[in-house]
């Protein structure tokens, strides 16, 4: 008896991984843009009494060879939500 509830369980299961194996899937590409919008982006931190780190850069397209488009020479003025502003200016490349 243990043996045909094993057989019926094992069948069972193969069946099922059988199918999700040889299920149809579509292949999805999606639409990519490539117009190139430059968007400006910011990363970093702001530490008023120690080190800031700020990376100014621009947006690029997928298909582009740079991963990258640094803005150099910048300065920038940051405001608070609630009082105070600041001027930063940039050391190094991006």
């Amino acid at each position: 008896m243990n043996r045909l509830v094993s057989r019926i369980f094992v069948s069972k299961y193969l069946s099922i991984i059988v199918l999700l194996l040889a299920s149809c899937r579509e292949f999805y590409e999606p639409e990519i843009i490539t117009q190139d919008f430059g968007f400006l982006v910011a990363e970093g931190y702001v530490e008023l009494e120690g080190k800031s780190t700020l990376k100014l850069g621009r947006t690029v397209t997928v298909y582009s060879e740079q991963s990258i488009n640094p803005i150099n020479n910048a300065t920038v003025f940051l405001t608070g939500s609630e009082s105070g502003s600041w001027q930063f200016a940039l050391e190094e490349d991006g």
